[in-house]
């Protein structure tokens, strides 16, 4: 698909407190326009409105895919027109050999750069991605922190030092069971003399 500009390219401020609106895909149209409208003034006897309205047409003879195609366009343009002055002020009379010389290899390395932009033109479009949701990709964070916190503690509960018994606890449990192992003794066999029956 082409890209398509606003059917009205040259809008501008009618008014102090009226204005028309301008789509955000024609800016960097109208920057474009900007830049080369001055070259075409000559042609135009210095009317602004008529330079402008040559610079859209010789853009739009371009059938630019998309906003991107518009800079190598500009530049295309622009070297080639700036290719052709150089060659024009090569044929003034009275010129010193070496300033025509230099002017026609400045013409000849803008018409290189004219043609390089227009072979970047022919290069494969840039492929449009989707543009992501700010909403799904706050909580597609929001679950990749929460998967940390829980790895981290279950992390932190296995490597938990084994709680150990209080020392007091443990003497009193050993005591106890000394206590249950020992053999059982008549309440009275210890205040009956040695050697006595029993």
């Amino acid at each position: 698909s082409r890209y398509n500009q606003s059917p009205h390219p040259d809008r501008r401020r009618m008014t102090d407190t009226e204005t028309t609106p301008l789509h955000l895909n024609d800016v960097f149209m109208h920057l474009v326009v900007a830049y080369l409208a001055p070259i075409f003034l000559a042609a135009t006897g210095g009317d602004i409105r008529f330079a402008r309205i040559a610079a859209i047409q010789a853009v739009t003879a371009y059938a630019a895919r998309n906003p991107a195609d518009l800079l190598p366009i500009a530049q295309s343009i622009a070297f080639g027109l700036a290719s052709l002055d150089s060659l024009n002020r090569s044929m003034a009379d009275d010129l010193p050999v070496a300033l025509v010389l230099r002017l026609r290899s400045n013409a000849a390395s803008l018409s290189r750069a004219s043609e390089q932009c227009r072979r970047a033109l022919d290069q494969p479009a840039p492929i449009d991605h989707p543009v992501a949701d700010p909403e799904a990709e706050r909580l597609h964070e929001e679950a990749i922190i929460t998967d940390i916190a829980l790895a981290q503690q279950r992390l932190a509960q296995g490597k938990a030092p084994a709680s150990h018994p209080k020392p007091g606890n443990q003497i009193q449990d050993l005591l106890q069971a000394a206590l249950a192992a020992s053999p059982t003794r008549h309440p009275r066999s210890a205040a009956q003399p040695s050697g006595a029956p029993p």
